[in-house]
């Protein structure tokens, strides 16, 4: 199928999910902020769809889809109550921010910088949104409807399987079903962000139709779909988490456990008879093991062989470090300026850690780090239950796609940490108190009246729970 008769079906597809979306939208009364994260969200995934036309530059370095982000900061901040601003939970994000203009200004790569700075406040503006969301109309509505928002990418992708129209791995030439997105390590991202919030619904709505609680097994085989490695490791941890609580903690009959078993298997086995280079791909993580200690060293000393390893991410990072190490005293502190890296490197660090370690420096690495564990550590703030259990196995599938890879460094992997960082934000909030859940196009959201604790907020109390709506 050519380019452009795809591009077409795409836009068929695009122009019936938002009519659905809007459709579904008005019929209960909802927070204006749920509806901007909403559409915010789904139409950053309308315009990757069209890559060919929204890739590249339009008003000078800028692409429509920057102009887009651009704007999705400006109405944000407009949108969200300006208190949120001051929540202690940001201060991380500040500091790389500030970190982020003190490395370019050092290093004198303040134009390379501003893509950075756009992602971290694109960043702080969804997270906010969701955030403010959740307390204004529940978790459970908040999570519908944020998953609602990926209909155009999960349809463009079961659409792509039924023509046959798909894209070669650009690591080994194997065969990727990716909606005619434009890379599958992006579009994977997107549908582990679909599975994550699907399965976490289930643990808030436990009345729902029982067709509903296959949907992350469906979502999975999808991610297994778009044949990246990394991305499909990461996705396990917590699709496990989900069949855990939603069957073998409730005690369900052995015949469901079996079959959700089943079905989990299944999802790799999708993608071991469709791409016969995957088990060659994963065989390469007990060699890289066996082998850890010998490949600490500088890269000019790595045989042909070892520069192969998951495909070639260890020579990658070698390469970082190295140059890393070989930099002066202040870099080594700040790093070389936020995607510096485009100027000595052909290609990305695939590690989070190891490209903030080169970019920012040491300073950098350990803000970054301290934010996922700091976040992650907020899951257990109050009695565990089975929504933060999951959401704690969320958070640490997307340590492991950071290890493995750069979500951060695309707007969907940062959507997928806003998300996530927004949900447990939530949980400290609330701690033994839930969180009210809109249940009905008639329900009133009621007004908590309990402040947030002073631990969380600079000097002001949070907003009131009252809805705008």
């Amino acid at each position: 199928m050519s380019q452009n008769l795809w591009l077409g079906l795409a836009a068929l597809v695009s122009i019936v999910c938002l009519f659905w979306l809007v459709w579904d939208m008005r019929r209960q009364p909802l927070p204006h902020i749920l509806v901007f994260a909403v559409f915010a969200i789904f139409f950053r995934f309308l315009l990757s769809a069209f890559h060919p036309y929204t890739f590249p530059p339009l008003a000078g370095p800028l692409s429509i889809n920057a102009l887009y982000s651009a704007g999705v900061i400006g109405l944000g901040f407009l949108l969200i109550d300006h208190r949120l601003l001051r929540l202690r939970f940001l201060l991380p994000v500040y500091g790389l921010l500030v970190l982020i203009m003190a490395s370019a200004f050092y290093n004198d790569t303040q134009k390379d910088s501003i893509d950075s700075l756009l992602k971290w406040l694109f960043f702080v503006v969804i997270a906010l949104a969701v955030y403010e969301s959740v307390i204004r109309a529940g978790r459970a509505l908040t999570l519908e409807k944020l998953f609602k928002s990926f209909c155009i990418p999960t349809l463009l992708q079961l659409l792509s399987v039924v023509v046959g129209y798909s894209k070669f791995s650009e690591s080994d030439h194997s065969v990727s079903y990716v909606g005619g997105y434009h890379h599958e390590a992006v579009f994977s991202v997107i549908m582990i962000t679909a599975l994550m919030l699907s399965a976490l619904r289930q643990t808030v709505l436990p009345g729902a139709p029982r067709s509903w609680s296959l949907l992350p097994l469906v979502l999975a085989m999808n991610v297994a779909l778009t044949n990246y490695r990394t991305n499909i490791l990461s996705m396990l941890l917590p699709l496990w988490g989900y069949l855990y609580v939603r069957f073998l903690r409730r005690g369900a009959p052995l015949a469901k456990v079996f079959a959700a078993l089943v079905l989990t298997a299944g999802v790799l086995l999708v993608a071991m008879l469709d791409f016969s280079a995957l088990v060659d791909r994963f065989a390469e993580i007990g060699t890289v093991m066996d082998e850890s200690a010998k490949l600490i060293k500088s890269p000019l000393y790595y045989t042909e062989w070892e520069k192969d390893y998951f495909s070639a991410r260890v020579y990658i990072w070698s390469q970082y470090i190295d140059a890393y190490v070989n930099s002066n005293g202040m870099q080594h502190l700040i790093g070389m300026g936020a995607d510096s890296w485009e100027h000595q490197f052909r290609i990305y660090a695939h590690n989070t850690f190891v490209s903030y370690l080169f970019e920012l420096g040491l300073l950098g690495c350990s803000v970054i780090a301290y934010f996922f564990l700091r976040n992650m550590a907020r899951c257990f703030n109050g009695p565990l239950t089975t929504y933060s259990l999951l959401l704690f196995l969320c958070f640490l599938g997307f340590l492991v796609m950071n290890l493995g890879t750069m979500p951060l460094w695309q707007v969907e992997g940062m959507i997928l940490f806003a998300i996530l960082n927004a949900l447990a934000w939530e949980l400290n909030l609330t701690g033994t108190v839930p969180a009210p859940a809109a249940t009905g196009p008639d329900h009133q959201v009621p007004v908590l009246t309990q402040p947030v604790s002073t631990q969380d907020t600079m000097d002001t109390p949070a907003i009131s729970h009252q809805a705008r709506a």
